[in-house]
C-alpha cells in the first residue's frame, strides 16, 4: 500500500497536474464528509505496461452506492508502448481497445462528469496519477476531481488486517481480478469490512 512519503513524490513527477491538490476550499471542506466515510470513491487504472511511455487502457471507478463505471479506452495514435507481460494479466488485447474502446477525449469528459468536484482514492496511487495525467494532458483537458492515495484514509487496524479481508472479498465477491471495476469494487469492499473490524 503506498505510504505518504509516495502520495508527496508523486506529484513532483506529475506536476502538471498539481492542480488536483489544490482545489478551493470550499471542495476540500465538502470533501472532507466524503474522505471520513464508509463509501469512498475508488479509481482503478489498468494499463499498456509500466515503464515508460505506458500508457491506460482501462479506467474503473466504484461509486459511495456501490455501482461501478468502466471504460475501454481507445489508444491514441502516439500510444504505441505495449508489454505482453501486461497483456497476460488485464488480459485486454490491443486490438480490443482499438476496436471497442472508447476516444480518450471521451473518457476523460465522462470521468469529468461522474466525478467532478469530489475525491477519489487509489491504492496505487502514484502510477495511477501518471496515467491519468497522460490521459487527460493528450487531449488538452483539465480534472476536475481530486486524485489521493488509499493510505490516506487507512488507519493501523486496517492496515493490519487489509490483505487477509482483501482475499475473502475476492472469494466472496467472485469478480475476476486485474480489470479496472472489479478492482476498484474489491478496494471498496475491503475498506468497508476492514473500517468494520474496529466496532
Amino acid at each position: 500500500m503506498p505510504g505518504y512519503r509516495l502520495y508527496q513524490a508523486g506529484f513532483r513527477i506529475v506536476g502538471k497536474l498539481s492542480h488536483w491538490m489544490n482545489m478551493d476550499k470550499e471542495t476540500t471542506d465538502n470533501n472532507h464528509v466524503e474522505r471520513e466515510s464508509q463509501h469512498p470513491i475508488i479509481i482503478d487504472i489498468e494499463a499498456s505496461g509500466f515503464g515508460a511511455g505506458s500508457y491506460p487502457i482501462e479506467v474503473g471507478v466504484a461509486m459511495p452506492d456501490g455501482e461501478t463505471e468502466c471504460y475501454l479506452i481507445k489508444p491514441e495514435h502516439d500510444w504505441v508502448h505495449w508489454e505482453t507481460s501486461a497483456e497476460k494479466v488485464h488480459q485486454i488485447s490491443r486490438d480490443t481497445l482499438i476496436q471497442y474502446g472508447t476516444e480518450a477525449r471521451k473518457v476523460s469528459q465522462c470521468l469529468n462528469s461522474l466525478l467532478r468536484g469530489k475525491t477519489v482514492y487509489s491504492d496505487g496511487w502514484s502510477k495511477d496519477v501518471s496515467w491519468l495525467a497522460k490521459l487527460f494532458e493528450s487531449v488538452d483537458n483539465t480534472p476536475l476531481f481530486r486524485v489521493e492515495t488509499l493510505a490516506k484514509i487507512l488507519n493501523q487496524v486496517q492496515l493490519n488486517c487489509w490483505e487477509k479481508i482483501k482475499v475473502d472479498v475476492i472469494k466472496d465477491l467472485g469478480l475476476k481480478r486485474h480489470r479496472a471495476s472489479a478492482d476498484a469494487l474489491i478496494l471498496q469492499h475491503t475498506f468497508q469490512r476492514s473500517l468494520a473490524q474496529q466496532t
